[in-house]
């Protein structure tokens, strides 16, 4: 009898730890969610100046030397084309700048958490890398997006 009550508790034991041990287990480390963004798009109100996606980018964004641009806005695309912005607070919008010295990217409180402004300061060519944030983790990386600073007419910016 004691051997009966020793194996079984053996197997209950077991058959828990396996029970256990799913994606439901609130204690393991679960999966993070993703996006699932196939690409990228710039727009300038209603108007697409950039897009980015299976490893291809049409169009480029365009400055003045000195100058700041209208405000852009950031969308990523959705597998089924449709463009969205990540809801949740968990989400932040980044970039990086090739070279922040020609040209580099501003983002206002005011102007909401997909929107910006490119300034640029020096005339010539760099590239900007916008980046969504999840968490300690990069959850959509665009392409290089071309920015070109043009010669101004003076005056705008500082340096």
């Amino acid at each position: 009898m004691q051997k009966f009550i020793a194996t079984s508790s053996i197997f209950l034991i077991v058959t828990l730890l396996f029970l256990g041990c799913g994606k439901d287990n609130p204690v393991a480390p679960q999966e993070p969610e993703h996006l699932g963004a196939e690409g990228c798009v710039i727009k300038q109100g209603d108007v697409e100046v950039v897009r980015a996606e299976k490893g291809k980018v049409t169009g480029g964004l365009v400055v003045e030397e000195r100058v700041q641009s209208p405000a852009l806005g950031f969308y990523l695309i959705a597998k089924d084309g449709k463009l969205f912005n990540p809801e949740s607070e968990e989400y932040l919008f980044s970039w990086t700048s090739k070279k922040p010295d020609i040209a580099d990217a501003v983002q206002y409180e005011t102007g909401g958490a997909w929107n910006f402004h490119v300034k640029g300061f020096d005339v010539g060519q760099t590239s900007i890398v916008f980046k969504v944030l999840h968490g300690d983790h990069d959850d959509f990386v665009s392409l290089d997006i071309p920015i070109q600073v043009t010669p101004g007419s003076g005056g705008g910016l500082g340096k």
